[in-house]
């Protein structure tokens, strides 16, 4: 029983460690249109673990 329990217990943790090292921020379409600079608050790259870089 504590082996089932242990094993539960490696299985949940190893899950959870995988979803928090995914990606938040990854874009999925992008555009090929100039912004103005003045439109431009802020630049941010995607995450490395994205199918696709880019900049946000």
């Amino acid at each position: 029983m504590k082996s089932i329990l242990l094993v539960l217990g490696l299985l949940l943790v190893s899950i959870s460690v995988g979803y928090s090292s995914m990606p938040v921020d990854c874009c999925f379409s992008f555009s090929s249109l100039r912004l103005s600079l003045k439109r431009v608050k802020s630049i941010s790259r995607t995450h490395s673990g994205c199918a696709k870089e880019g900049f946000m």
